[in-house]
């Protein structure tokens, strides 16, 4: 496909900015009266110059829920390098996770890997300030306000200029803490690890060596370690860095080196690293200890071979296999560790009540994904039985990541589910609003959005009794990552 040339998913057409506010003609059903605060999401959005899914310019977009009822958005794109540079430009400038810069290799060999951040995967708060969060770079920092630019954040002066800040930060709401990753492929390649203290203070905590160069998403953190799940997903650094290839098409799946278990303390004292069978995950769900064991929910393919065509093609995806829920049982001690599945659904984006983060919990909520084509759902499953409670969507109807919004005061997993889903009727967008311990019945309220293109993923944040949001008041001064919500005690345990 040619750049610029019209996507065949419309949810792939260049986004455009939008600041409304809705009307009662724009929501279907009633918003639950306690459901106030505001949700943002970030994802690619303009697609002219995207070889791949991955390298749309990001795109954050707040849906304002107010406590009179009025429900107000705002979308504007992150103002990165990289959007500069390439703003009238009929070609890619930078290079991305699967687009090249025509010419060869010399002009992508010169390529700067900052200039390529398209600040598009996820979002979190930082005090008074937003960050766009990007796995190969640093963040980009946002007014909360109105989303404006404010440019590269590197907290500081503490992020090490060479060494990226993820986009799936993990908080821990017993602790107050935030910890994070970087990948530092270097003369060998090295697991950096990030703590982020209740003042904001960011410091390295352990650099940790691993085989090979791999592609690492994700992590799962619980209230002793810092867990990487380490797939045979193995970029081939000499064609990327001689610019023969991107990224996307360097990574070669060696199922015969297995998994690599890799646990980190942390205070960074320890570390133990071990193998298991081969998988490959994006997207990890909750994880906890449990007798001795580390418990972690995951979504798990078979192997990358499996996704990276679908995602490359993502304009017209074919094939691919779906991605299932299933839990794994680390042993530190026999270094052992063995999964098993929770359930055969196809799936994707796990989330849960955040405030059980570190903790043991009940409910995964995910976006039904059988397989790359068809339809799709809502899905909240049971970790413990693999009861399932699904709402499916009609055909072309595509859900992103669903978070998780707890009723003020309920107990844990008391409060409503919120997913974005592409409307193919409408060519548009659809913010569906579920009881969350009612899936199955459908919507409570359907807010209708313009085509706000594709997200991957967000954060809620619940309303104040006043009526303000962190958004409005600055917020806390440590950082709250995607789809976390400030510790609440239970309302029917008083625990935390």
């Amino acid at each position: 496909m040619m750049f610029g040339d019209p996507a065949v998913d419309p949810r792939f057409n260049t986004a455009v900015e939008y600041d409304i506010t809705l009307t009662p003609e724009d929501i279907d059903g009633v918003i639950p009266e306690d459901l106030c605060g505001v949700i943002f999401r970030n994802g690619p959005a303009d697609f002219r110059l995207a070889e791949h899914e991955f390298d749309g310019d990001g795109m954050i977009r707040r849906l304002n829920i107010a406590v009179d009822g009025s429900v107000a958005f705002l979308s504007r794109y992150a103002e990165t390098a990289k959007r500069r540079i390439e703003a009238d430009s009929p070609t890619p400038k930078v290079r991305g996770f699967g687009t090249q810069i025509p010419g060869g290799p010399l002009h992508n060999m010169s390529a700067a890997r900052e200039r390529g951040n398209a600040a598009n995967t996820s979002v979190m708060r930082h005090g008074d300030c937003i960050l766009t969060l990007w796995e190969a770079g640093k963040p980009y920092q946002l007014n909360p306000s109105d989303l404006s630019t404010i440019g590269p954040y590197d907290f500081e002066g503490q992020l090490d200029a060479k060494i990226p800040f993820s986009a799936h930060p993990k908080f821990d709401p017993t602790t107050n803490e935030l910890f994070n990753f970087g990948i530092d492929y270097g003369k060998t390649t090295q697991i950096v690890t990030f703590r982020l203290d209740r003042t904001g203070k960011l410091t390295t905590v352990a650099r940790t060596p691993v085989a090979h160069a791999p592609f690492v998403h994700d992590f799962a953190l619980t209230s002793k370690w810092c867990v990487y799940l380490v797939g045979p997903a193995d970029i081939s650094l000499l064609p990327f860095l001689t610019g023969l290839k991107s990224v996307n098409d360097s990574i070669k799946w060696h199922p015969e080196r297995g998994t690599q278990i890799v646990l980190v303390s942390r205070d960074g004292s320890r570390s133990l690293t071990f193998d298991a069978d081969p998988w490959f995950q994006f997207h990890i769900g909750g994880a906890f200890k449990r007798d001795g064991e580390v418990i972690v929910d995951l979504v798990r393919f078979e192997s990358w071979d499996s996704v990276a065509g679908p995602l490359k093609d993502f304009r017209n995806p074919i094939g691919g296999q779906e991605g299932n829920l299933w839990r794994y049982r680390i042993d530190p001690n026999k270094k052992v560790a063995a999964g098993e599945p929770i359930s055969d659904l196809g799936v994707e984006f796990p989330q849960f009540d955040q405030r059980l983060a570190t903790q043991d919990y009940t409910y995964s909520y995910l976006a039904q994904h059988p397989g790359w084509i068809g339809t799709g759902g809502v899905v909240r499953i049971d970790v413990r039985s693999g009861r399932v409670d699904a709402f499916n969507l009609p055909a072309g109807f595509r859900p992103s990541e669903p978070l998780f919004c707890p009723r003020p005061g309920g107990t844990f997993d008391e409060g409503w589910v919120m997913s974005w889903v592409w409307n193919p009727d409408r060519r548009a967008t659809d913010a569906l609003i579920f009881d969350a311990e009612h899936i199955c019945d459908g919507p409570l309220a359907t807010i209708k959005l313009p085509n706000v293109g594709v997200t991957f993923h967000g954060m809620w944040e619940p309303s104040g009794p006043t009526g303000d949001t962190p958004a409005d008041s600055g917020g806390g001064a440590v950082a709250r990552p995607p789809g976390e919500v400030p510790a609440t005690p239970n309302s029917a345990t008083g625990q935390m």
